[in-house]
């Protein structure tokens, strides 16, 4: 395209952008409503239709606007930017439940396809990732290799500990230092009974 087609186009927009500023001044000076009336603004639905785009092997919508650091889509509506994907869902399957949170089930931090994202507690969209919670949360086996069952497990604020390993360490803490609890063990005696 030329660059003096490109400069009329130009031309051509902005003086009918003054035309209609100039229409819209002149009725408000004559009391008139509105010259030239408003186009009713997109509803998010259809905000969110248009900046994404449909991948057609996963079903994923991906979105084509900013994205955060950890590759979330942002949308900015009534002034507030909030996640594309939590847009999304309130758009066409209704409000998130209160203490829910998002999950992506295809795994695409980018995709606001309503039919991908599902709401689920913190603690179950931590276990159903990639992260630490999850890789702890699957394990069936402790680090020395003992199974997690039931008789070999204690639980402590939330977390699983070996009893196997624990009893193995108690055992070498108490050979290593057998002389050092001795001596202990006979300075308490003596203070308990003085002898």
């Amino acid at each position: 395209m030329s660059e003096a087609f490109k400069t009329s186009d130009r031309v051509r927009e902005l003086n009918r952008l003054a035309v209609r500023r100039y229409a819209t001044r002149r009725a408000e000076r004559l009391g008139i409503k509105r010259a030239f009336p408003r186009s009713p603004a997109p509803t998010v639905a259809e905000k969110i239709l248009a900046r994404s785009i449909p991948e057609p092997n996963t079903g994923c919508w991906l979105w084509d606007g900013a994205l955060t650091g950890s590759g979330y889509g942002t949308i900015t509506i009534d002034g507030r930017t909030i996640g594309a994907h939590r847009a999304s869902f309130g758009a066409f399957r209704g409000e998130i439940p209160d203490g829910l949170q998002l999950d992506h089930i295809c795994r695409v931090t980018s995709c606001v396809n309503p039919a991908h994202l599902e709401p689920v507690t913190n603690r179950e969209n931590q276990v159903r990732g990639v992260g630490f919670v999850a890789r702890n949360a699957r394990a069936t086996h402790c680090p020395r290799g003992h199974e997690y069952t039931e008789a070999n497990t204690r639980r402590h604020r939330g977390r699983r500990f070996c009893r196997a390993c624990h009893r193995e360490e108690c055992r070498e803490y108490h050979s290593a230092n057998r002389a050092e609890l001795n001596r202990r063990r006979r300075q308490r005696r003596e203070a308990r009974h003085g002898f």
